[in-house]
């Protein structure tokens, strides 16, 4: 069945047949009147062959490459927090004072 969707004033629709025969088309707007519930196209000549179909874009390349900027911001970001959070850990022990001392043993990254 034919499907125009909606037409405004002034709008048409067009649609390539490549089959002689009759088709159905239904309006949506005018379903309550007999004449135009159940329409019909006659469609009359030689059958034509469809055009060849294009190949659609291929975007790959493209995913790809987006995909990849992605992640590269993704683990930018996530080694700036860790950064950021080893700094704001340090800071605190430093201000403790019965921790301050352990930094002298040299108990980890955090107290560099």
């Amino acid at each position: 069945m034919l499907n125009s969707g909606s037409l405004s004033p002034g709008h048409s629709y067009s649609y390539a047949f490549y089959q002689p025969g009759l088709y159905t088309y239904q309006c949506s707007y005018h379903f309550t009147i007999p004449a135009m519930s159940d329409a019909w196209v006659n469609v009359t000549g030689p059958p034509v062959t469809p055009p060849a179909s294009q190949n659609p874009p291929d975007y790959t390349l493209i995913t790809v490459a987006a995909i990849t900027v992605a992640a590269v911001i993704v683990a930018t970001l996530a080694l700036f927090v860790k950064k950021k959070n080893q700094r704001r850990i340090r800071e605190e022990l430093r201000k403790t004072p019965w921790i301050g001392n352990l930094c002298t043993f040299d108990v980890g990254p955090y107290c560099q």
